[in-house]
């Protein structure tokens, strides 16, 4: 439900892929890539938001997403993305 949540119940060897929104309630879809970072867990993520722009994608991209997409997302482009990511 939100990101604090996930992050109490990520298990160390957690494998999957992660599809975030940029905007979540309480910490962001970045705060959240950022602290994975820290803690030195390598999960794919890919971005959807509909706030997209150059530096928010840049961004996420340098710290080490698989895809950024734009909503409205198609499922088809989504399962692409998250099959590209593994």
């Amino acid at each position: 439900a939100t990101a604090d949540s996930f992050l109490r119940i990520l298990a160390p060897d957690q494998t999957g892929c992660i599809v975030l929104d940029i905007c979540m309630p309480g910490m962001s879809g970045q705060d959240l890539q950022d602290q994975l970072n820290q803690r030195q867990i390598r999960l794919p993520i890919i971005f959807v938001s509909g706030l997209v722009n150059v530096s928010i994608a840049t961004r996420a991209i340098r710290l080490g997403a698989t895809d950024v997409l734009e909503k409205p997302v198609f499922p088809e482009r989504l399962f692409s993305a998250v099959k590209q990511s593994f």
